[in-house]
């Protein structure tokens, strides 16, 4: 079982993290949210009600307020945060990520003040022995549709 940390709780970082408890895989699952309403409304009827409203948080996806707590023993750290905060963000996580953690950038678009693409964000501020495998995770997203596990028309 690996430990996935899910940084940004939107409508996509939710939709990615109830995606990711379909996996044959069982994973523990911390899903991270900055705004406490969105973790109040996650953890007592499992709905992100803000965000992605209409849709349960499966029992294996644990959400939560606190970085650290989200991080802990966490070999993969999955940033859905917006790019506007990403580096003031993995800047936190660079101190309490596990060393060797992969981490997968699902973030949208580019950071405002530099045009860095994310993976080159988080090159910038993980130390390379904390961060030995960088990903990316890109394409149309349709959140809704991730979240009840169909295919968008083409």
């Amino acid at each position: 079982m690996k430990k996935i940390a899910i940084i940004g709780a939107g409508s996509w970082g939710t939709a990615l993290s109830i995606a990711l408890s379909r996996s044959r895989a069982e994973h523990a699952i911390s899903l991270w949210a900055h705004e406490s309403e969105v973790v109040e409304s996650m953890r007592t009827r499992r709905v992100n009600e803000v965000f992605l409203p209409g849709f349960e948080l499966p029992a294996t996806i644990a959400p939560t307020g606190d970085l650290a707590e989200a991080l802990e023993g966490a070999q993969i750290i999955l940033g859905v945060m917006p790019s506007t905060h990403a580096r003031q963000l993995y800047t936190r996580i660079a101190q309490d990520a596990a060393p060797g953690a992969s981490f997968v950038s699902a973030t949208k678009g580019l950071e405002p003040e530099t045009l860095l693409r994310m993976s080159e964000a988080i090159r910038q501020t993980i130390p390379p022995e904390r961060a030995p495998r960088v990903a990316v995770l890109s394409g149309p997203s349709f959140a809704r549709e991730v979240a009840r596990a169909i295919r968008p028309p083409s």
